[in-house]
């Protein structure tokens, strides 16, 4: 009977103290960074993301701090400076994201404004700093799924554990990326000026032409003809139009080997004949020939920015196509690169391996027909593509 009356008991009292329960609001006071973005007015200037706005990214940031300043960590300053530093080997200018923010602005202000710079520089990096499609247009299918890729915000929030992560993680993994940021590393913007390269005809392996030892000294100082190799060494640079046409030299394996290497770093075919693309690489100043580099990392930026897993990449300049599964290369061929006075020819290719018959316009009325069969330097490109054993299609070479 005890029991009985025990438990009785127990049960009143739990549900009296259910009935006598209450809800409470309880106030917690912002802090001023979250006042600031929960603003529906701009109360600070801030620098705007391509990608996202920037109130918006900045919320997500500082929500994984609790809304507090991050940049108050000396050490993570450091980093985060650094990393800035380091974006000189991308081309980028480090100086774009170290702008100070107005004098008379409010302290929090200025504290978004850095940050806003921090997220800014992650999504140049990973992005690219410049709109595609403002600059060079690229045709995008509607149906093609996006590209899975990091947000600047999640980014951000990566780097304030690690700041060397997260910046490694924006950077392009491509390859073809890494390949080109430390051949830009390595040039030297200080070399002297050197006589034009004269125009002339095509300097094939194994000729013999005036202007080989112009040829060679430029390759010796650029880096890729060793002196010692050479049949008249050159250890000063050539200014007087007239030492162009003395020492002739046999255009020698060991030359042949220096154009080719210049030519691959050059996007052109490393085929060692000098032409009109040759010679105009040749005659690009120091200066030039690095603000080529940087556009050309902008443009690798794009590309890594908007690839699939499977991406086929053409390279114009170097007459050749690369297939890559994620950063891999699969496969690579040569192709045939329009010019001005020899367009390409009209092509239509399906993207899905399982499509039934992916081919390039072969009909018997097509005006580009004619001239294949007529011109030596068109690939076959109207053959039927044969079976390949990975899903893709395989035109004959």
């Amino acid at each position: 009977m005890l029991k009985k009356c025990t438990v009785l008991f127990v049960s009143c009292l739990s549900f009296a103290a259910y009935g006598t329960q209450a809800e409470y609001t309880v106030n917690v006071a912002l802090t001023p960074i979250q006042e600031v973005l929960q603003q529906e007015t701009d109360a600070c200037p801030l620098p705007e993301l391509r990608t996202a706005p920037v109130i918006q990214a900045l919320d997500r940031l500082y929500r994984a701090t609790g809304y507090i300043s991050i940049w108050q960590d000396q050490e993570r300053v450091d980093a985060f400076q650094q990393q800035l530093l380091d974006l000189s080997a991308d081309g980028l200018n480090p100086r774009e994201y170290i702008v100070p923010a107005a004098e008379d602005v409010e302290p929090v202000c200025a504290e978004l404004h850095y940050s806003a710079l921090y997220l800014l520089a992650l999504e140049h990096l990973s992005r690219g700093r410049l709109d595609q499609q403002k600059h060079e247009p690229v045709w995008q299918s509607d149906s093609a799924l996006p590209p899975v890729r990091v947000g600047v915000a999640q980014l951000g929030i990566l780097g304030l554990e690690d700041m060397a992560a997260a910046f490694k993680r924006a950077r392009p993994s491509f390859y073809l990326y890494r390949q080109l940021r430390t051949a830009y590393q390595q040039m030297d913007a200080d070399l002297p000026d050197l006589a034009p390269f004269p125009d002339g005809p095509l300097i094939k392996p194994g000729a013999t032409d005036p202007r080989l030892p112009q040829l060679s000294q430029r390759l010796i100082l650029t880096g890729y003809f060793n002196p010692d190799a050479s049949a008249g060494p050159l250890d000063r640079p050539l200014t007087d139009p007239d030492l162009l046409y003395v020492q002739p030299l046999t255009y020698d394996e060991h030359l042949q080997q220096a154009v080719r290497a210049f030519q691959r770093e050059h996007g052109l075919q490393p085929d060692a004949v000098v032409g009109p693309q040759t010679v105009a690489a040749l005659n690009l100043s120091p200066q030039e020939r690095q603000q080529r580099v940087r556009i050309n990392l902008e443009r690798l930026r794009w590309l890594d920015a908007r690839r699939q897993h499977h991406s086929l990449v053409s390279n114009a300049a170097g007459s050749n196509a690369l297939l890559f599964e994620g950063d891999e290369l699969r496969w690579k061929s040569r192709v045939q690169s329009g010019t001005a006075d020899r367009p390409t020819p009209p092509a239509r290719l399906a993207d899905q391996p399982g499509d039934a018959q992916p081919e390039l316009d072969h009909t018997a009325d097509h005006p580009a027909r004619g001239q294949a069969a007529a011109d030596p330097l068109q690939p076959r490109l109207f053959q039927r593509p044969q079976p390949h054993g990975t899903g893709y299609r395989r035109y004959p070479a």
